[in-house]
């Protein structure tokens, strides 16, 4: 018998911090950022890690969401992150690390269970 590792997997700790962006920057000022938080995502790929940053808002990005396998926000990719937003000009505050808890055997159909975030 074939057993879905992934899905009978034990939960683990994932962490989430943001980047509050004041005042917002449009969406057009952060090209720059889109690249540094793709190669982010990349490196933590290679390294099978997991690391992912996602502007969060409309047009006008007011925060960037980072989801880690780990509370550290002294990476490299978070001192490039935060240089970038300095050559742009853009105040900006860290908020603590949160442990999120990530159930693997989590279906997305499991009726008993809360539905993504919307």
């Amino acid at each position: 018998m074939v057993t879905n590792r992934r899905r009978d997997g034990p939960a683990r700790a994932l962490w989430a911090y943001g980047y509050q962006l004041a005042p917002p920057v449009a969406r057009n000022r952060l090209e720059s950022m889109q690249a540094i938080l793709d190669s982010g995502q990349a490196e933590a790929r290679e390294r099978a890690e997991v690391w992912e940053g996602r502007f969060i808002n409309g047009d006008h990005i007011t925060h960037i969401l980072i989801v880690s396998g780990t509370p550290a926000q002294d990476r490299e990719i978070n001192h490039r992150l935060e240089a970038e937003l300095e050559q742009l000009e853009a105040g900006y505050s860290v908020s603590a690390s949160l442990k999120v808890v990530h159930d693997a055997r989590r279906r997305s159909g499991d009726a008993r269970l809360p539905g993504p975030l919307s």
